[in-house]
């Protein structure tokens, strides 16, 4: 949602811009940067990955990882 927050952010700096002074501070430009790091972030990542080494460590899992879609020949669902 921070993205959709940016943009709305935008069109009214634009829309307040022939009203008043407008500049961008240090804050302005740190979130631009958080948005970037949350869009890389969700690039790289791999939800399956993170599941395999959960589980490969031994970790305890809710249940909620990824199943074979239809059962190995010769057991029973």
């Amino acid at each position: 949602m921070a993205e959709i927050f940016i943009i709305g952010t935008s069109v009214a700096l634009v829309k307040v811009a022939g009203l008043a002074s407008v500049s961008f501070g240090p804050a302005f430009w740190a979130f631009c940067a958080l948005i970037l790091v949350n869009v890389a972030s969700h690039a790289f990542t791999s939800v399956t990955t993170i599941w395999d080494a959960i589980e490969d460590g031994g970790g305890k899992t809710d249940g909620r990882e990824q199943t074979p879609a239809h059962p190995k020949q010769g057991q029973q669902a």
